[in-house]
């Protein structure tokens, strides 16, 4: 949500496959957008865009992109380093841009006829620790293989988390939150779903995890991006995995458990619904209450660490109106929705209800949340412990120094916390641990 409420792990929500003039390479054209964004000339990127990136993208939605970008991760400083990489086929283009607050990477995606057919602002990986390093514990622990999760057209990189050792062990797949993440989960230079995976396999638990679809498919995630919902973002993905986990060799097929977090916590119940062979759910930071009322929420949060500015009361304006119409979800304000996602996206959502759903299912279900989250609040905690009351399957457990990634910190939580290396604790990793082994 992908990140989608503010979502530090994605800032940009978009994708697509026109004007460009052949003579310029991919690498002057991207420094030419990064220029045009900071000057206001969007009409200038547009002319590059391909006809699909026309629809999605039109001058006026890149800036409140780029507006977007200077709230939630300060003013523009400088850009850096530029490559080009081949992905899915594409050449795409990777520009570090220096903020006040985090560094991301402009990744622009060409067609053969040097269209911009994909754009996205990502944290940066430049200062990733290494990938191979094991992070909580020895690597003599367990073993990690390649794998695809396959769903119909769509093939999704991912990795499979063994412990060694002989047995049958329980498996877990994990859901990503908002926003086209990567299989780690990554945020900045951290790797939370990294740290849980191999957290969890030292404990005799394996795992798979995977690209999200729309990192890998942007906005051919769906035949028609423009009916795009939860479903093609997150969920038939999660249940593919979970059929993938049940044939697992040394996995027990009867011990399949998905783990969501943000946006992943809150579809939980639903994929549960969808797939009732599960044999629990555990939901870290997942809301409650509807997306686009935390929107708002967040938004005042990040404006009066330091005061609401002007400019910043414009943007808190302008989402107020965009959350407006998802209420409302009149197709004349289909062009006016938060984060660039479509009205398809949010009226799913709408006839969506978490708390209603999880008092529906019969699976064992885990509740985790971080005291200093303010993007999915102790307010949502407290809804999911009183939904769940009267159910003896159902465990809560809250910690009092954790944000939404489940990263220790002291006082309010900022957007700054994301740009230094943490790690999900050990004693986080092993109550999930205990809490599967128990059920």
């Amino acid at each position: 949500m992908k990140h989608i409420i503010f979502f530090p792990a994605v800032f940009l929500i978009t994708s697509g496959i026109s004007f460009s003039q052949a003579q310029e390479s991919k690498i002057d054209i991207t420094k030419k957008v990064l220029t045009y964004f900071q000057e206001n000339k969007t009409d200038e990127i547009v002319k590059y865009f391909d006809d699909n990136m026309k629809a999605q993208l039109p001058s006026e939605k890149l800036s409140q992109v780029w507006q977007t970008l200077n709230v939630q991760a300060g003013k523009f400083k400088e850009a850096s380093d530029i490559e080009t990489q081949e992905v899915q086929g594409s050449e795409v283009v990777v520009y570090t841009c220096i903020f006040e607050k985090a560094n991301l990477d402009l990744r622009l995606s060409f067609d053969p006829n040097n269209k911009i057919n994909g754009m996205f602002f990502v944290p940066s990986k430049k200062k990733r620790i290494n990938e191979n390093k094991p992070v909580l514990i020895e690597n003599d622990l367990f073993r990690e293989e390649s794998i695809n999760v396959i769903t119909g057209d769509f093939s999704l990189p991912g990795i499979l988390t063994l412990p060694k050792g002989h047995g049958s062990f329980p498996i877990v797949v994990l859901v990503h939150g908002s926003g086209p993440g990567d299989m780690h989960a990554s945020i900045g230079p951290s790797n939370p779903f990294q740290d849980i995976a191999r957290g969890l396999a030292s404990r005799g638990i394996a795992s798979i995890r995977y690209d999200k679809r729309t990192k890998v498919y942007g906005i051919n995630s769906a035949k028609n991006y423009n009916t795009i919902t939860v479903l093609q973002e997150t969920i038939e993905d999660a249940i593919s995995a979970a059929e993938i986990a049940k044939r697992i060799k040394n996995a027990d097929s009867k011990k399949v458990f998905i783990i969501g977090h943000s946006l992943g916590g809150m579809l939980a119940p639903r994929i549960a619904e969808s797939h009732p062979e599960l044999s629990g759910i555990i939901m870290m930071a997942g809301n409650a209450r509807p997306l686009e009322d935390l929107i708002i929420e967040q938004f005042n949060y990040l404006f009066s660490l330091d005061g609401i500015s002007e400019e910043e009361q414009r943007e808190l304006d302008n989402m107020q109106v965009k959350v407006a119409n998802v209420k409302s979800l009149n197709e004349k304000d289909s062009h006016n929705l938060p984060f660039n996602m479509p009205m398809s996206y949010w009226k799913d959502l709408k006839n969506y209800d978490p708390v209603e759903t999880i008092q529906e299912i019969h699976n064992d279900i885990l509740i985790l949340q971080g005291e200093r989250d303010y993007q999915v609040t102790m307010e949502d905690f407290a809804i999911w412990k009183k939904a769940l009351n009267n159910r003896s399957n159902a465990t809560f457990k809250s910690y009092a120094k954790l944000n939404h990634f489940f990263f220790e910190g002291t006082g309010p939580s900022v957007p700054m916390e994301y740009q230094t290396e943490s790690h999900i604790p050990d004693y986080v990793i092993q109550d999930i641990a205990d809490w599967i082994k128990e059920n």
